[in-house]
């Protein structure tokens, strides 16, 4: 026996999860609202267990409720991610204007890359500058097409978590820190793109998920932030691992640089943190920036010169 108009369980003692939701949420489903654990018969078959899932089901909802009501803090703290927008349109305007000097708009030549700031290492020894600009210039429009859909996805939810600077300062040093990361590996090729920069926001997504304390991060919105992170992690190194032209080291890199940054600036969202925001982003800014630096003082020592001669000197001897 059950109470009234209330859809019990089948012959298996099943409940269909939409006889739950229409029970939750129409009172008109008992007399006296929604049902409550004891208001089935002590004596009634399948009665316990369905008090047990309607209290579980209630408590996942106020889980629910709750990363709802982070994640729209989150949102009323930053409602327009005009960061992810700018960085969009500077990689956007840097291929434009590449293609319309000729560069081919799919098969660019690795000259043309080279030429319009790719890193190279024999010369990005000399020249510093290019393991930052990098970062802009892409060999080809899918390349930019696929690494400007990534940003769309992860830029908003990861500029929301750390703030306009944050985010601005993650960018950049992971995606330097991915640059730096393919000198150490032995890339021998032109390299360009702003995977390590993507890279760095799942990096930072996760720094986010770890940093917050339990108390102030709801559970659902942190098995949120480590999947969506490790999942485009594992699908990003089986496609890196399959493809021979795709440099995995600058993405683990620009990884691990956006996991350490994030560490360092990622606080709850309360109103004195994102006061707090733009002095913690210039202070991870400064000592990322130091750090790189001394890494690669170290990497371009005498003894880890490139032996490759630069790339003008290559191309004039083919």
């Amino acid at each position: 026996m059950r109470a009234p108009g209330w859809p019990g369980p089948d012959r298996h003692g099943r409940l269909h999860p939409h006889a739950i939701d229409r029970a939750l949420g129409d009172g008109r489903m008992t007399e006296s609202g929604p049902p409550r654990e004891g208001d089935f018969a002590a004596g009634a078959e399948g009665a316990p267990d369905l008090d047990e899932r309607v209290r579980a089901y209630r408590a996942a909802q106020a889980e629910v409720m709750r990363a709802r009501e982070f994640f729209g803090r989150l949102h009323a703290l930053v409602p327009r991610p005009w960061a992810t927008w700018a960085l969009i349109a500077m990689n956007v305007a840097v291929f434009v204007v590449m293609v319309a000097s000729g560069v081919s708009a799919t098969s660019p030549d690795g000259y043309d890359i080279f030429r319009w700031g790719g890193d190279f290492r024999p010369d990005t020894e000399d020249q510093p500058w290019r393991l930052l600009t990098a970062c802009f210039v892409h060999v080809g429009a899918f390349h930019l097409l696929l690494n400007m859909y990534c940003l769309w996805i992860l830029g908003p939810i990861a500029e929301r978590a750390v703030g306009h600077s944050g985010y601005v300062a993650t960018h950049l040093l992971s995606g330097v820190a991915g640059s730096l990361a393919s000198h150490g590996f032995g890339a021998q090729a032109v390299g360009a793109g702003a995977s390590g920069s993507v890279f760095g926001l799942l990096g930072l997504l996760l720094a986010y998920a770890v940093r917050l304390p339990r108390g102030t991060l709801p559970p659902d919105a942190r098995k949120a932030m480590l999947r969506t992170g490790l999942f485009n992690v594992a699908i990003n190194l089986v496609v890196g691992l399959s493809l021979p032209m795709v440099n995995n080291a600058a993405h683990m890199g620009g990884l691990v640089g956006g996991f350490l940054v994030g560490l360092l600036i990622s606080r709850p969202p309360t109103d004195e943190d994102v006061a707090r925001r733009p002095r913690r982003a210039a202070v991870a800014l400064v000592v990322g920036s130091v750090v790189l630096a001394l890494a690669a003082g170290a990497m371009w020592s005498t003894g880890w010169r490139s032996p490759w001669p630069s790339y003008e000197t290559r191309r004039s001897r083919d």
